[in-house]
């Protein structure tokens, strides 16, 4: 539900070089994300 919510905020914003910025940092969130939910499993 929040990678949806994230991807929204991305696909608003149109300049190339923030989208690139953004799914950058999108992807590095995830690898956090995942990387936390390794242990909680």
């Amino acid at each position: 539900a929040t990678k949806n919510i994230l991807n929204n905020i991305v696909n608003k914003f149109e300049p190339i070089k923030q989208k690139q910025f953004l799914n950058k940092f999108l992807d590095e969130t995830n690898i956090y994300i995942n990387f936390y939910e390794s242990f909680l499993i």
